[in-house]
């Protein structure tokens, strides 16, 4: 299983939605990308949420079920804590909270950084 002292690939995602333009495509999109990142001989060592990212996270997500899918692959899945309080989204039903700290240290130390 992977931890966080060796990121090798950290994918952070600050929006609900892939690209700009049509928001219903981009949801689609996203959706897409998390179920291809399903199947990569090796899947991510972390994906962290920002922003209205951490939509993404929460229980009402239509793509909870292939987070969980890469969080049983050994993916950590993080949340940004101040996101989700400004966004009053309570407990995030897949992943843990975590903090900028962590996070900034994650992103730092990654040897590939993807941002969408």
């Amino acid at each position: 299983m992977k931890n966080e002292s060796d990121p090798k690939l950290v994918i952070l995602i600050s929006k609900d939605a892939m690209g700009d333009g049509s928001k219903e495509l981009g949801r689609i999109l996203i959706k897409s990308y998390l179920a291809t990142l399903v199947d990569l001989p090796q899947t991510p060592s972390h994906l962290i949420f920002v922003n209205a990212g951490v939509f993404l996270t929460a229980k009402d997500s239509a793509v909870l079920e292939d987070l969980k899918d890469l969080e049983a692959k050994g993916t950590r899945i993080l949340s940004c804590g101040t996101c989700i309080n400004f966004f009053e989204l309570g407990e995030p039903a897949v992943g843990t909270v975590s903090n900028m700290q962590t996070i900034s240290g994650l992103m730092a130390s990654a040897e590939r950084l993807i941002s969408l």
